[in-house]
């Protein structure tokens, strides 16, 4: 590794002199942090298992990063030890933890290093000395595009100098994986590197002074500090970044979104395992996975051995992972970078051999001139800036616009290990793509949307907006068709280029945008052809189909929102005369009606109180975000032309207030997708913050609530759980004050919410479904059980549960806390161990109506629970594992029914049928003697087969104690007739109290 800064944990990032580097010799580099770990989990497994683990080596949790990959099914934990440990004691607490079967994987916190190879003094910051920035065709480049503001650099790195000149008015908040701040500042020293990174991506350009960055005007840099203070780059706030810019990417998925890490180290091997990779790794693996677009340097290592290094190696994995090698001004290798075959191409980094280092910014507004794969990583993150800009192009498509569009390097075959596809033409990359014409609404199929396989989201709306981004094209040249007519009355709008024509500014790059036209229900076609004069000329074009389907809400009962705002539109509009909708007013603690005779403002499509509005914007924009139960006695098409919010929801929320309640509150997804809960943020006391955050505040209950006529309630639990389009939720406000919900256009495809319940119960535990109906009536979605994460007194897995709203039936787990004050459950999870009890509600406002409660799978549970019911009317308790339901009949005031389901160790022995003796009556009877005897206390059931296993008679079923058991069969069927002579078979069948079956099969013959 040539002129490598020596990075160290708790130490500071400095320049290779400070450090003691001599220019081209490679120094011994620490790889671990002493002490430390990160340790992987499969989701669903407790964390005091964890803390099992890291007790067993004389450690502990520091930070719990939740879920790491895309997939979700990973977690990760950083551990420390509690005592300085040297790197032996390390390593051998390390094969510890490996050999713990209930870790998914165990690894040191790696020490990442920074891909700079040696420095020098400042020079003359003047744009004549960016050699670099000519050789990528960066003036060319310029000519087409320099940057647009929905586009994002986030550079993870040491620590950033946000106050540099170069970065004013171009900033958004930082983080820091060290303490989880917003700001990506640090000592000078820790500021050099990431600055120097930044500035070659981002620095401003045409601003007269300094340099210009690749990406430098309009784009927006997010800095990431990694680096400590003492110097190095921890691996585990490495993560902690990562996982920040993907919550950050989420929220904001419509922006182009790249990511800059010029930062690595020594891979076990050139080929990485999908199934085995490291904390850092499977982050990097989701950031791809969700859109964003990674460079990620080389390495330096070509003299120190040339190994292979993460996570650059990840390029071979996926389409969104550039892996960046250097060339020097000579347009050849740059001695120092790492040459593997996972290369996709080289940029400008600089080699002091071959003369030239690359100029950037420096902290304390100064300038510096370096080398290394730091710096040609960051020359493609800004080139990725650039291409995103160009409306249309997706993700996916840069790394292949990239490689096709390198020069090759000359006398090196295409790729190769040192250069990839060769050295990055921007110029070359943003012509193939910008003379373009993209139709970017309403969604369909056909031209560019066909690519990604994805399906999109039914046009619900009969007016939908038609948008088409134009680039590079006059709107002379401009041929537009919707259903083959073709269409003039359009509207220009967000001009981002013009060019003078006879005097006049004319635009070049815009966007056609439609509305107000209105369609029918049925397949549409859209049709866009734009020339840019030769010669040659060149002709692109793109198409859409789409079609329009009118949601329609469903015959019965539901829980809609309307995600159209559509002018004076009531719900008679939608709805006719025959129907009712109901909302719950938080505050009055009830419910207001809309009919066509009885129409509460509250329940109207402009209920009073906070609207619902855009973010930025106070416009009431009701009923968008609100939620209403809707009865109809058919089905209702929604025959809107309404449109859809453009950009983040505010949902206000209403607080407790003094009550010790939860604050129950009706919410609609406010855009026809489906948004990931976890994508949404709360506005509250403390500002604006990640909605995982304001659960642990205290301020929202980690559930969201759904409602279908099957199963009643249904509920989800953070980080799983969806905002689905055109469906109500509750969401529960346990703040005392008011708050709101932001909702971002995450656009997920409908719907991606889990089928599974919220809280596994773990290798130790075990889960009841219980359910509750009433003629049509049902709740079927409400557990108990124990899991090892689950306390007995309050925690975050009991889940409270909304209120109703009649006619009903609600099955409620009661909890009473140490103050007195119940709670209404859908689900109480408890702790593995001892006996447990649950007061079980059913209630309904259905009168003098058969009705039943109802349990699942008790055979899958631990034969060591004993389980009862007892209904708390009758007094009567029944072994729950002898049968899976109870009825009853309501009465005239439809009382609340109630139970007590208790599980407890149960501590006999299984039972055993010994003895078993079959002796005939004889030809005059044909009756049978039928002797056994029960080894203890069971419910016995006595069956007589004939030869060929079919049932012939029941001789008895009844409850029996330990001991002989003695009985006679008439020698007759179930209809009472004598059965002929022949070879029949005794099937004795005995269930204990604790849910034991044992059977005892027994041949005999019958004399006539």
């Amino acid at each position: 590794m040539k002129n490598w800064l020596r990075l160290l944990q708790r130490g500071v990032i400095a320049c290779s002199i400070a450090l003691g580097l001599v220019s081209g010799r490679a120094v011994a580099q620490a790889t671990f942090v002493p002490g430390e770990f990160m340790v992987m989990t499969r989701t669903g497994t407790a964390p005091a298992v964890v803390d099992v683990a890291a007790a067993a080596i004389n450690a502990k949790v520091v930070r719990r990063y939740g879920t790491i990959d895309w997939e979700r099914t990973i977690e990760a934990y950083h551990l420390r030890m509690n005592v300085a440990a040297t790197e032996k004691q390390t390593t051998d607490a390390l094969a510890v933890l490996k050999t713990n079967p209930q870790l998914h994987r165990a690894g040191h916190n790696k020490i990442f290093q920074a891909f700079q190879a040696g420095s020098s003094t400042p020079n003359d910051p003047r744009f004549s000395e960016q050699w670099d920035k000519v050789m990528m065709k960066m003036p060319q480049a310029w000519a087409i595009e320099k940057g647009q503001g929905n586009v994002i650099v986030c550079v993870i790195d040491s620590a950033i100098d946000y106050d540099h000149p170069e970065f004013a008015g171009r900033t958004l908040p930082g983080f820091n994986g060290l303490d989880g701040s917003t700001n990506p500042r640090g000592p000078a020293a820790v500021m050099e590197h990431g600055t120097h990174v930044s500035g070659i991506a981002m620095a401003q350009g045409d601003n007269g002074q300094g340099i210009a960055g690749v990406a430098h005007q309009n784009v927006k840099l997010m800095g990431m500090r990694t680096g400590t203070d003492g110097g190095g780059l921890d691996g585990a706030a490495l993560v902690a970044a990562l996982q920040e810019a993907l919550k950050r990417h989420m929220a904001s998925p419509t922006s182009g979104f790249v990511v800059n890490l010029s930062l690595g180290g020594t891979a076990p091997s050139d080929t990485p395992d999908p199934n085995n990779l490291a904390a850092d790794e499977i982050a990097v693996m989701a950031l791809a996975k969700s859109g964003v677009v990674l460079a990620i340097a080389a390495g330096n290592s070509f003299t120190g051995g040339n190994p292979p290094i993460s996570p650059a190696y990840l390029a071979q994995l996926h389409p969104n992972i550039l892996c960046v090698a250097s060339v020097g001004p000579n347009g050849t290798h740059a001695a120092y970078s790492s040459a593997r075959k996972y290369t996709t191409l080289t940029a400008p980094g600089g080699d002091d051999s071959q003369g030239k280092t690359v100029l950037s910014t420096w902290p304390g507004n100064t300038y510096n001139s370096i080398q290394g794969t730091s710096m040609s990583s960051p020359q493609v993150a800004g080139a990725i800036a650039l291409l995103l800009s160009i409306p249309g192009v997706r993700p996916e498509e840069v790394k292949g616009i990239f490689t096709s569009t390198a020069t090759p390097i000359a006398g090196q075959r295409v790729p190769d290990d040192q250069n990839g596809y060769g050295l990055i033409n921007v110029a070359a990359a943003l012509e193939k793509v910008a003379v373009s014409v993209t139709v970017a609404e309403p969604d369909g199929t056909g031209g560019k949307a066909a690519g990604g396989g994805v399906i999109p989201e039914p046009i619900e709306t009969l007016r939908p907006t038609v948008r088409v981004i134009v680039s590079q094209v006059l709107a002379a040249n401009l041929t537009l068709k919707i259903d083959d007519t073709t269409i003039t009355d359009y509207v220009i709008e967000n001009i981002r280029a013009s060019q003078t024509i006879s005097g006049v500014s004319t635009p070049v790059s815009y966007d056609v945008v439609i509305t107000g036209r209105d369609f029918s229900p049925g397949t549409h076609k859209i049709e866009v052809i734009g020339v840019k004069p030769g010669p040659p000329d060149k002709t692109v074009t793109d198409t859409r189909n789409f079609k329009i389907t009118p949601y329609q809400v469903p015959a019965g009962r539901s829980l809609i929102s309307i995600p159209y705002l559509e002018d004076g539109a009531i719900p008679e509009t939608y709805f006719g005369t025959t129907f009712r909708l109901a909302r719950w007013v938080p505050g009055s603690e009830s419910y207001a009606f809309y009919t066509s005779f009885e129409q509460a403002a509250a329940a109207s499509f402009n209920p009073p109180g906070a609207p619902g509005h855009t973010d930025g914007s106070s416009t009431n924009m009701n009923p968008l975000g609100s939620a209403y139960f809707a009865d109809a006695e058919s089905i209702k098409p929604v025959l809107t032309r309404g449109a859809a919010a453009n950009r983040t929801f505010v949902i206000p929320l209403k607080g407790r207030g003094s009550s010790e309640r939860v604050s129950w509150n009706m919410v609609g997804c406010p855009f026809p997708f489906d948004v990931p809960l976890n994508a949404c943020l709360v506005d509250g006391p403390g500002g604006r913050i990640p909605i995982s955050t304001a659960v642990e505040r205290g301020l929202i209950l980690p559930s969201i609530f759904s409602y279908d006529g099957v199963n009643g309630y249904t509920f989800r639990v953070l980080p799983d759980g969806v905002l689905q389009a055109w469906q109500g939720h509750w969401i529960g406000v346990s703040s005392d004050v008011d708050i709101s919900l932001v909702v971002p256009p995450a656009r997920i495809p409908r719907s991606r919410a889990s089928s599974l319940p919220v809280v596994q119960a773990g290798r130790d535990g075990w889960k009841m479904k219980i359910s509750a109906g009433v003629g049509r009536l049902n709740d079927a979605f409400n557990f108990i059980g124990v899991a090892p994460n689950s306390a007995d007194g309050e925690d975050l897995t009991d889940v409270p549960k909304p209120p109703m709203v009649s006619p009903y039936v609600t099955v409620g787990l009661i909890r009473e806390n140490a103050a007195g004050r119940k709670s209404f459950l859908a689900q109480d999870m408890r702790a593995v161990g001892g006996t447990k009890s649950w007061s079980v509600v059913v209630d309904t406002d259905q009168l003098e109506a058969e009705g039943f409660l109802r349990w699942a799978g008790v055979g899958s549970y631990p034969r060591n629970v004993k389980l009862t019911i007892k209904d708390e009317t009758t007094g009567q308790s029944q072994d729950m594992r002898t049968r899976s339901s109870i009825t009853f009949t309501t009465n005239s005031q439809a009382t609340t029914r109630r139970y007590t389901i208790t599980a407890s160790p149960s501590l006999g022995g299984a039972v055993r049928i010994s003895n078993v003796l079959v002796r005939s009556g004889g030809r005059a009877s044909g009756t049978a003697t039928i002797d056994f005897s029960l080894s203890s206390d069971a419910r016995y059931e006595v069956r007589i087969m004939n030869g060929s296993g079919a049932h012939t008679s029941t001789v008895a079923s009844r409850a029996g104690s330990a001991g002989d058991v003695k009985l006679v069969w008439n020698g007759k069927d179930s209809a009472g007739r004598s059965v002929p002579a022949g070879t029949y078979l005794v099937q004795i069948r005995a269930v204990s109290p604790d849910g034991d079956i044992v059977k005892a099969i027994q041949p005999f013959a019958v004399t006539r």
